[in-house]
């Protein structure tokens, strides 16, 4: 997204799905720029509980992993999921 969290486009995203990080990361998500980064501008998103599908995923961990494969660090969400 290249945006910081408290953007307008963020908080427009969060009307309708979860940002991982808030929900399983630790920290700050730190993820720009890769060698040492200082903003949090790079997220996923998922769609909101009991939304209609016959299964939802839910954020279980959310970290930022080092890499030098790019100028944003990679950001790495494990899920669970979940049968409605």
């Amino acid at each position: 997204m290249n945006d910081v969290p408290d953007s307008r486009t963020i908080g427009l995203l969060k009307a309708d799905f979860e940002e991982c990080w808030e929900i399983a990361g630790t920290g700050q998500g730190f993820s720009f720029p890769s060698q040492n980064p200082v903003k949090r501008i790079d997220y996923i998103f998922v769609s909101k509980p009991g939304s209609e599908t016959a299964v939802s995923l839910r954020p279980i961990s959310a970290r930022v992993l080092k890499s030098d494969a790019s100028d944003h660090l990679p950001i790495l969400v494990e899920f669970e999921i979940i049968n409605h």
